[in-house]
């Protein structure tokens, strides 16, 4: 048996999903959720379980649907790339939302060879609807330095991660490319840290 809290809004037949529902194995078929484009984050995460006692709240105080994954993206995202609580606190973590309507390139921050990319995450929480949209994260000679061409598909909601570090930057702009290919709905966000 697993447990889970739903990440994002999700029809699944006729029935709706919210954010911050919990997904309980022995009751809802989580793999069914996922292969619809649900995106699960385990019931065993802290900061999970208290987002979604709020959006619970939240949303029979009639919130809607969009604030309540707004809370759990956020709160899998403030975990996924938590903070040392030790030492001088000089990384920094950044949430970057996006949407359909967005700009591209995105300047994130200027890097210099002193930085290190230590985690980077997409969650797309809309799938873009523009054929073949995709995004990449990198700098502005080298936009594919840490996901590629076709590596993040905007075209289902997923989550990709870059879990190992990336050093060695030249000094330049750090930029998320979006490439949308005509979408008329669609979002996500992005999460990184930076050392």
């Amino acid at each position: 048996m697993a447990g889970w809290y739903l990440i994002n809004n999700l029809r699944l037949g006729r029935q709706q999903f919210f954010a911050g529902a919990h997904v309980d194995d022995r009751t809802i078929d989580a793999a069914a959720i996922t292969a619809a484009g649900g995106i699960l984050a385990p019931d065993s995460n802290p900061a999970c379980v208290k987002a979604a006692k709020l959006c619970e709240k939240l949303r029979r105080g009639g919130a809607a649907p969009e604030e309540l994954q707004s809370l759990m993206v956020g709160a899998i995202g403030s975990t996924l790339f938590a903070l040392p609580t030790g030492g001088g606190g000089a990384n920094s973590v950044q949430k970057v939302a996006f949407d359909w309507r967005s700009g591209s390139p995105i300047v994130l921050q200027a890097v210099t060879s002193q930085n290190i990319l230590l985690h980077a995450s997409f969650a797309i929480t809309t799938a873009f609807d523009g054929a073949g949209a995709f995004a990449e994260l990198g700098t502005s000679a080298n936009p594919g330095q840490v996901f590629g061409p076709g590596e993040v598909s905007l075209g289902q909601k997923v989550t990709y991660d870059c879990l190992h570090s990336i050093a060695g930057f030249v000094p330049d702009n750090f930029i998320l490319t979006l490439t949308l290919n005509g979408s008329t709905r669609g979002a996500g966000m992005l999460v990184y840290e930076m050392e």
